[in-house]
């Protein structure tokens, strides 16, 4: 089952119990063993209670994974007998992992352990612009696609579209304008062209980009011809696209963005 909420007693040893509840999007219980549920990247967390018995004040708290090794890190309070385990997941394999949370003495005998899974998922491609620019994959007031956090006057999915950063406003237009091919295979001058930046993986992230010309700004047509590639840019590539002949002698180009 899955709760956001609820509290789960699992076990009663040495005088120190432990209730294990999600912070994080989700938590399964799957034969009375906790499975967090994160995104590989994010900060996997939860809260546990343990009891004030006498004697809890002693002891360490700790997290081990399969190979015995300390992961994540945990903050206490010994007053409310509340405890937060947290894990920078970055450098861990997608996957699962069994990790054991422990209860240790002074002595350093282990007074109580208690075992949940960590399942990794990978990020999508949108889910990791978020955490490089919003500090976790999880949509957010500030990092929603219709919002407008750095107010340039463009959405944070046209921000992930055209490779920008959603947190500097910048007035530079994502479609550069010219009468020369931008490739530098040639410097004859030639038909008008509109270029601009898109991501490589835009058919996987279910984006489709969509060239329009106008004469007006009234009445959009869109370009017969699909852009032509022109350079590599890490995940993005720039595309050129010609301009349509004119019988007015003035055309306008928009680059508008759908998903798919």
């Amino acid at each position: 089952m899955k709760n956001k909420s609820s509290q789960v007693y699992l076990h009663y040893l040495a005088g120190l119990l432990f209730a294990v509840s999600a912070t994080c999007n989700a938590i399964d219980m799957v034969n009375v063993r906790p499975k967090i549920n994160a995104v590989a990247g994010d900060r996997a967390k939860f809260t546990a209670r343990f009891s004030a018995s006498s004697g809890n004040d002693g002891m360490v708290l700790r997290a081990l994974d399969e190979q015995g090794a300390v992961i994540g890190t945990i903050s206490r309070n010994n007053e409310d007998g509340m405890m937060e385990w947290s894990c920078d997941t970055t450098n861990l394999p997608v996957g699962e992992k069994i990790i054991d949370l422990q209860a240790v003495t002074a002595g350093g005998q282990i007074a109580a352990s208690v075992p949940f899974s960590l399942v990794l998922t990978s990020a999508t491609n949108v889910e990791k612009w978020r955490q490089q620019f919003f500090g976790a994959s999880a949509i957010t007031a500030s990092s929603s696609e219709t919002e407008d956090p750095d107010g340039d006057g463009r959405s944070n999915f046209e921000e992930f579209a055209f490779g920008l950063n959603p947190n500097r406003a910048s007035d530079e237009s994502p479609v550069v304008v010219s009468d020369s091919s931008l490739s530098g295979l040639s410097g004859e001058k030639g038909p008008i062209r509109a270029a601009f930046r898109r991501r490589k993986s835009y058919q996987t992230d279910g984006l489709n980009y969509v060239v329009e010309f106008s004469n007006d700004l009234t009445t959009w047509n869109v370009a017969s011809t699909s852009p032509n590639w022109v350079a590599d840019e890490g995940s993005m590539e720039m595309v050129e696209t010609a301009f349509p002949p004119s019988a007015t002698g003035t055309s306008f180009v928009r680059i508008r963005v759908v998903n798919q």
